[in-house]
């Protein structure tokens, strides 16, 4: 990865363990933003920390799609909201 790439790598964990932190503290419209600010980088460098991501998102928002219009993870996998 470029120079270029490590520092968005450095912002989208940055803005990660911010959402994260946000979401423990209960401040979940503030959690989303960042999250998925993260995400969007994360998908863009095609980085695995997505899926965690998105994951965190899919139980911040059950009811919504973290990003419209992108794939959704399978029902089996991890942080993926079942229909039943």
């Amino acid at each position: 990865m470029n120079c270029e790439g490590q520092k968005r790598q450095g912002r989208a964990d940055s803005l990660n363990g911010l959402g994260t932190s946000l979401r423990a503290l209960g401040q979940h419209e503030r959690a989303s933003s960042c999250l998925r600010a993260a995400l969007e980088i994360f998908e863009e460098l095609q980085t695995p920390e997505a899926e965690g991501v998105r994951a965190l998102l899919r139980r911040l928002h059950p009811e919504e799609d973290p990003l419209p219009g992108r794939d959704r993870l399978p029902p089996s996998a991890p942080g993926a909201v079942s229909s039943e």
